[in-house]
């Protein structure tokens, strides 16, 4: 009987310690083993053991990442019973480009602060990582889609953050939270921007901008006497002139303004243009010219070239400069009226690792 008892129990937690590595078995295969009869002796109750073999409904196999230990669901999301569309960020379990260090056996790590070499330097790890990391996370966007099939998935970042942008409704937050690969669901959240030497200083410097755009044409951001950046121009995305009426005059990037992008595609997926901001509500394209003027300013103060004159309510000011007038510099565009999505702020700084900005500056 004593011998009968123990062979069970033993089975039993081998079974359970199967199920907490990873492979999924139903609680009525487990329990089979302890709903034996246990009368009579161990003899007599041979006949009644059978071998089934069992087959996980699924498995999901991968290093644990360091941010699920420090992603955490927004407490308001949970337990909601509405079904009100909400933006949301969801943290998968993997570890972004940039901070990935080196845990999933076979991939080296890419974290700057442990390879000890820049992203663009550091290619063929990079490269491998960010193929691995992008298998996992459409391995868990199709878990999300199949458990939540009222998801919309906006985007996936996978240089920063590790995860994607998506709609869904408010109180499908729990159905999503319990997908194998979810570690956090977090507040998309509409953010509102802040206000907050010699002619060469910051010349070996790039300073990239989160903010409003820029007007480019402003004289603080004349090429004039900046070289060429190392590394070339990057992208410039005022258009070409064909589209004016929506986006403004054509503008050629340059030495000083080196680059110029628009992450504005959840604002215009979800809220869209007034019409005055440089954006197309039919194409949802943006141009990255500053419609407000903030944008401006946080950029000329931070990287603005030297002017000789400034006049400020009819007081001469000048001259006048930022803080690096010899920097390059790079504006995200990801603010327009009502504020900044957060998803399209990762957008921007996904792009700003790539582009290797020393300096991002967000308002």
């Amino acid at each position: 009987m004593k011998t009968l008892r123990r062979f069970t129990r033993n089975r039993f937690f081998s079974y359970a310690r199967i199920a907490s590595a990873g492979t999924l078995i139903s609680a009525a295969a487990a329990m089979a083993f302890v709903a034996v009869d246990l009368s009579g002796s161990a003899a007599n109750n041979a006949g009644l053991f059978t071998a089934t073999p069992l087959t996980p409904d699924s498995t999901y196999a991968a290093g644990k990442s360091l941010g699920r230990n420090v992603a955490q669901s927004d407490p308001s999301l949970l337990g909601r019973t509405d079904s009100t569309l909400i933006n949301v960020m969801i943290k998968y379990d993997y570890d972004p480009t940039a901070s990935y260090t080196g845990t999933v056996t076979g991939f080296a790590a890419t974290s700057p602060s442990v390879s000890g070499k820049k992203l663009k330097e550091n290619k063929g790890a990079v490269n491998a990582y960010e193929q691995y990391a992008a298998g996992v996370s459409q391995k868990i966007t199709g878990a999300v889609r199949k458990a939540v099939p009222e998801a919309t998935i906006r985007g996936s970042f996978v240089t920063v953050y590790g995860g994607v942008a998506a709609q869904l409704p408010a109180n499908k937050v729990g159905d999503l939270l319990r997908v194998q690969g979810v570690v956090a669901v977090q507040k998309d959240a509409l953010e509102q921007p802040r206000d907050g030497g010699s002619t060469t200083a910051g010349s070996n410097v790039t300073v990239g901008v989160i903010d409003t755009g820029v007007w480019p044409e402003h004289p603080m951001l004349s090429p004039a006497g900046i070289p060429a950046p190392a590394d070339g121009l990057k992208g410039c995305e005022f258009g070409d002139g064909s589209d004016a009426a929506h986006l403004g005059p054509a503008f050629s990037c340059n030495n000083k303004l080196i680059g110029a992008y628009a992450k504005t595609a959840t604002y215009m997926a979800v809220i869209g243009s007034n019409g005055q901001e440089f954006c197309n509500d039919t194409t949802d394209v943006c141009s990255p010219r500053d419609s407000e003027g903030h944008g401006t300013h946080t950029t000329t103060t931070a990287a603005g070239d030297k002017v000789s004159s400034a006049i400020l309510y009819g007081v001469e000011r000048g001259p006048v400069s930022g803080i690096a007038p010899g920097a390059h510099v790079i504006m995200y565009r990801v603010c327009l009226a009502q504020g900044c999505f957060s998803s399209d702020s990762v957008s921007a700084v996904n792009q700003a690792i790539t582009d290797l900005s020393q300096r991002i500056r967000w308002q």
